[in-house]
This record gives C-alpha cells, sequence and structure tokens, in this order.
C-alpha cells in the first residue's frame, strides 16, 4: 500500500472512530427499548438474568452478562449501559478494515471501508444499549479468523 493509501486508510478509520464516539457522547437519552432492557439489567442480580426479561425484552445471555458487568464496575449511567456496544462498534471497525485488506484491492477496499465507517446504521447502533453491533462485530471477527480456510481453497 502507498503513503497515500495508508494516509486515507487512516483517516477513514478515525473518520469511523470519531463519528461512533460522537454519536456515543450525544447525551441522548434511552429509548423505550433500550429503557426497559436497562430496568432488567440493572435491577437483577447476575443470576436473575437468566430467567425471561421482563416488558417483553430479549437479548443474548452474554450481552446480559457483560452489560451487567460493567454496570456494577462502572455505575448505573447510560453511557455505561452503551459502553459495551462503544467498544464493540469501535471493534467491528478496526474488524472490518482486516477483513477488506485481506478481500480488496484498490478501490474496491477504500470504497468498503468508507461506506463501513459512515454507515448511519452501524455508527448508531453503536451506542445503542442493544446487542445489534455485537452481532456484527462477532460476525465480522468469524469471518476474520476464517480466511485462511476460504484462501486455502
Amino acid at each position: 500500500m502507498k503513503p497515500s493509501g495508508k494516509l486515507f486508510t487512516t483517516l477513514l478509520l478515525f473518520l469511523g472512530a470519531g463519528l461512533r464516539l460522537r454519536q456515543y457522547l450525544s447525551g441522548r437519552s434511552l429509548w423505550a427499548d433500550e429503557a426497559m432492557l436497562a430496568l432488567n439489567i440493572v435491577n437483577r442480580n447476575f443470576t436473575e438474568l437468566f430467567k425471561p426479561l421482563e416488558y417483553d425484552q430479549g437479548a443474548p445471555l452474554g450481552f446480559l452478562l457483560v452489560e451487567k458487568f460493567f454496570n456494577l464496575i462502572l455505575g448505573r449511567h447510560e453511557l455505561v449501559l452503551r459502553f459495551f456496544p462503544l467498544l464493540a462498534g469501535l471493534a467491528s471497525l478496526w474488524l472490518f478494515f482486516l477483513l477488506a485488506k485481506k478481500t480488496l484491492q484498490g478501490a474496491g477496499f477504500y470504497l468498503a471501508l468508507a461506506l463501513f465507517a459512515v454507515n448511519p446504521q452501524l455508527v448508531y447502533y453503536t451506542s445503542e444499549s442493544k446487542q445489534y453491533i455485537i452481532d456484527v462485530a462477532v460476525v465480522i471477527g468469524l469471518l476474520v479468523l476464517a480466511m485462511p480456510v476460504f484462501q486455502r481453497g
């Protein structure tokens, strides 16, 4: 990759991370679905999270346990409830970069990375106290791990 390409890639990654951080720090309140899930996380202990959730909510157990862990360590705050999704959103940006670097070249690489970096839904889900962006990060991570198998042919 040329030095100008490395600079452009770095700018795209910083742009994507900046958009995600700006959304995270925007100060918006929890919306209804987030608030109902948050009540389950905040008001239950770890073992109670294994039971069906109240308010017609559902989420993967791993997500609930990590959210509860951060809630206990960092306190009861909306930013804490959105911290794990923020980490997953930033990780998904990096993982997508790794995946694109292995599978794309030239303009296709830059276009794919730019679209992923500024995608409004991915930016938004990075700051939502729901599991959606974790799904994205896990799938991309699995694809990165599976690339050697795909490349063998």
